[in-house]
């Protein structure tokens, strides 16, 4: 049989029963559970070395191994889901979240968790990476842009709770009982996918698609999908150089316990929703070009303002420039991911698992490069940043053409007008 028929035939026998329009608040909750998972073993992790009596360089790779799943699934999740559609991907995906999560509660030795690690990777990114997609599916560019922006607004809400939740299960010797309440939580959100997820994959999107390789090496050809792709990594690696460098400032350079950054974070976090806020509000209006281009404008002011305030000894020097950069984040990612999408809207799953992939590298080298060299200063950190910010714009430049980025420049000077 040959493979389009075959996969047609797959995704018909998935689509029962009939299409349903997926509910926000159900991609909201399927797109959390995979940052909520990664962040809420940080804290778990001296413990963890300590009760299968394994060094803490080994209780870390609780958190590594999980990236490196996540990148792996990142990358195969969207290519599946074109060809097999999204509905059996994401309820395949969800499946091995609650089995991996079951095995973590119940694991006898470090070695059972690792491997408990990767699977609850390789499943909970399935939610993260096939809500944007469907979203696009069902809403296109300019509107999936929106829709995107309101569900990361809620989503961020996963990774700031999750370490405090994490710590006190911790604490109260419960970590066991924690991961069994996840997969619990899994298995609802499976049950739930079960009956309201319909599948949005376009009909004759399977029977003409090409090997999994050949659409990936499509898109790596195309210089819209690198821009956009380079934008909204570089985007993200300005967080992920800040992420590395700012603990080590607070505690080492400041002198400040580390209790005082995660206190100063919830600016960044709200910064960061408050960006979403307005891509949700403005990327309809606006469209998803015009608010790339404001996210990166934004970048630089935050970036200015860090160096403008390195003299300053103080919090409010390194979180309240950080707060800004969040707000362009909220700007920027939704709509450059929308648009990765829209390149090629038969290989939108493709798109979206490749481009986060390829953001998830960039975040993970930029990462490795700042915590090497970091000494005694914020410097290295700031250096990251703005390199970062940079190389996102020009992301932004290849997506466009500069051309195209001189006249949305040109439009952004005149007072805001409803089309």
């Amino acid at each position: 049989m040959p493979d389009g028929m075959h996969g047609a035939r797959l995704r018909r026998s998935w689509r029962m029963p009939s299409p349903v329009a997926p509910s926000l608040v159900v991609l909201t909750l399927l797109s959390a559970i995979g940052p909520f998972t990664m962040n809420v073993m940080v804290p778990m992790m001296p413990a963890l070395a300590r009760e299968f009596s394994t060094s803490y360089g080994v209780a870390q790779l609780t958190l590594t191994l999980y990236l490196v799943g996540t990148a792996v699934s990142t990358l195969a999740l969207g290519a599946l889901s074109d060809r097999f559609g999204r509905r059996p991907v994401m309820l395949v995906g969800l499946s091995l979240y609650v089995a991996g999560t079951l095995v973590a509660a119940i694991a006898p030795d470090i070695g059972w968790l690792l491997a408990a690690r990767i699977l609850q990777a390789l499943g909970g990114t399935a939610g993260l990476v096939l809500s944007r997609t469907i979203l696009y599916d069902v809403h296109g560019r300019d509107r999936a842009a929106s829709m995107i922006g309101y569900v990361t607004m809620a989503m961020v809400v996963a990774p700031m709770v999750a370490p405090a939740i994490g710590g006190l299960a911790v604490q109260a010797g419960l970590w066991r009982e924690l991961f069994l309440a996840m997969s619990l939580a899994g298995a609802a959100l499976l049950a739930l996918g079960v009956l309201r997820l319909g599948e949005t994959l376009p009909a004759n999107a399977g029977a003409t698609s090409r090997f999994s390789r050949d659409n990936i090496a499509h898109l790596l050809g195309s210089r819209a999908f690198w821009g956009y792709t380079l934008n909204l990594s570089f985007a993200s690696g300005i967080f992920f150089s800040f992420v590395a460098g700012a603990p080590f400032v607070v505690v080492n350079v400041l002198g400040l316990e580390a209790s005082t950054y995660g206190f100063w974070f919830v600016i960044v976090s709200c910064g960061y929703m408050l960006g979403n806020f307005a891509s949700a509000r403005l990327s309809r209006r606006l469209g998803a070009e015009t608010m790339v281009v404001c996210g990166s404008m934004v970048a630089f002011l935050g970036i200015a303002a860090l160096w403008l305030l390195s003299g300053i000894a103080s919090p409010l020097a390194l979180f309240i420039p950080m707060s800004l950069v969040a707000v362009s984040n909220g700007l920027t990612l939704p709509s450059a991911t929308a648009s990765t999408m829209a390149v090629e809207p038969e290989l939108a799953g493709t798109a979206s698992g490749l481009s986060g992939a390829i953001q998830i590298a960039v975040g993970a080298l930029v990462t490795i490069a700042v915590g090497a060299v970091i000494v005694d200063d914020a410097l290295p950190m700031r250096i990251s940043m703005t390199a970062c910010a940079v190389l996102s714009l020009v992301g932004v430049t290849v997506a466009l053409g500069t051309r195209r980025l001189l006249t949305i420049l040109a439009r952004l000077r005149r007072p805001l007008q409803a089309p």
